[in-house]
């Protein structure tokens, strides 16, 4: 019987006397029993939620309205090198935000606690976070609010150490560009075979030399250069006798090159 219908009966019949003092009792131990039932079933739910945050494999930490630990479970504890009784009460931009962060970070919770609003709040961010050593680590980063009856705010953070997870990303990075360079080296050299198979064959196909040297240079840009100059030997002198250039608007620019002759001793 719910304790409300006690007092109901109560009404009802009218007790007086000695059966008053019993329904009295029965009232009260029935309201007795559902306090105990309800505190039971608040006990089991935090005792649950202990466990969960306990043996959660992510960083979870917990800050009050004044920026100070509440709560550090022992995923935080191994990622952070702090045991939980060192760092409950402090101020948590003291213990895991570096330096350079913290000023923002001040700024964040003012901002949030004059307005209400929190721009980063239920995101998830990546920042970079300290250790008890003083070394710093990139960390995967969600915050959630919650407001006890006073309307008072509590911050809750879930945090996930993702060093391996940016070297593996920063070895794909190194991997694809040196692919991407090996590529580009075998297409020049490519390139190159193909230019050396070409000039092969124009300089075997005709004994004119003048006509000859000058293919021979417009076959060298762009593949070897942006612009080629050849230079003939002929016992002690050096005569220009070929000029190109990868951009014809200025091949007059090379051209004038055969006004300056070359020097051999250079």
């Amino acid at each position: 019987m719910e304790p409300a219908s006690a007092f109901a009966m109560h009404d009802a019949l009218d007790v007086r006397g000695p059966g008053l003092y019993a329904v009295l009792g029965l009232a009260i131990a029935l309201v007795t029993a559902a306090l105990r039932r309800t505190v039971e079933a608040l006990r089991r739910s935090r005792a649950g939620s202990r466990a969960v945050v306990e043996g959660a494999f992510d960083c979870i930490i917990t800050m009050d309205h004044e920026g100070r630990i509440t709560a550090f479970n022992p995923a935080a504890e191994r990622t952070f090198g702090y045991p939980r009784a060192a760092v409950i009460g402090r101020r948590m931009a003291e213990v895991i935000i570096p330096p350079p962060l913290r000023e923002r970070h001040h700024r964040a919770m003012a901002h949030y606690l004059a307005t209400g609003e929190g721009p980063i709040l239920g995101r998830r961010l990546e920042l970079t976070a300290l250790r008890a050593d003083g070394s710093e680590f990139p960390i995967e980063l969600t915050i959630n609010v919650m407001r006890l009856a006073d309307e008072t705010p509590i911050f809750t953070g879930y945090l996930r150490d993702i060093t391996e997870r940016k070297q593996a990303e920063e070895e794909r990075v190194r991997l694809l560009a040196a692919e991407q360079a090996a590529r580009r080296g075998a297409e020049a050299s490519e390139r190159r075979l193909a230019f050396l198979a070409e000039a092969s064959a124009v300089l075997a196909s005709s004994l004119q030399c003048q006509a000859t040297l000058e293919q021979v240079a417009r076959l060298a840009v762009p593949v070897l250069a942006d612009y080629c100059v050849i230079n003939l030997v002929e016992g002690t002198r050096m005569r220009r006798v070929a000029t190109a250039h990868a951009d014809p608007s200025k091949q007059p620019l090379v051209e004038r090159l055969r006004e300056f002759p070359p020097d051999p001793a250079r």
